[in-house]
């Protein structure tokens, strides 16, 4: 009979994590690619992973989990939804508005007029602060008045 060849393992299989430290994890890919990723448990409590960049260095890797985690800590809601249009979120925010009626005619008439047509199907986590600058800068070309464009980039909070 033949012998036996034994394997010795190179590392983990591909596709399973091994810890770097707290909530930083290291994966190889089939190709052989390392990739970093952090785990964490968002606001309704649900384990969630998020691949960070393959250029990131360390101390970026722990910049991002110390954001993301210090949000949460300050009571932020932190969950992703991939899906979630600006339109939905705008929408939702006139309905549990309670303010006077003009003050809600104002507000639904900047969204309307000025914030829709821009970014009503984009989806909310792509929307960044740059956009919001870009929203005000476009809004002054157009020769907007200074209230119009706070108005339209008030925060929906």
């Amino acid at each position: 009979m033949g012998t036996t060849e034994t394997k010795t393992p190179t590392g983990p299989p591909p596709g399973r994590r091994t810890r770097l430290e707290a909530n930083l994890y290291e994966r190889r890919t089939k190709s052989g690619e390392r990739r970093i990723e952090l785990g964490y448990r968002d606001s309704t409590g649900r384990q969630r992973w998020k691949t960070l960049p393959a250029d990131w260095g360390i101390r970026q890797c722990r910049a991002e989990r110390d954001t993301l985690l210090g949000r949460r800590g300050q009571g932020e809601f932190v969950k992703p939804s991939p899906k979630l249009k600006f339109s939905d979120v705008a929408t939702n925010w006139l309905d549990q508005l309670d303010v006077k009626p003009n003050t809600y005619a104002a507000y639904e008439n900047d969204l309307r007029m000025h914030v829709m047509p821009r970014w009503g199907m984009r989806r909310l986590d792509s929307i960044t602060v740059g956009d919001v600058a870009e929203l005000i800068r476009r809004l002054r070309r157009e020769g907007k008045t200074e209230w119009t464009c706070a108005g339209s980039s008030r925060s929906p909070d």
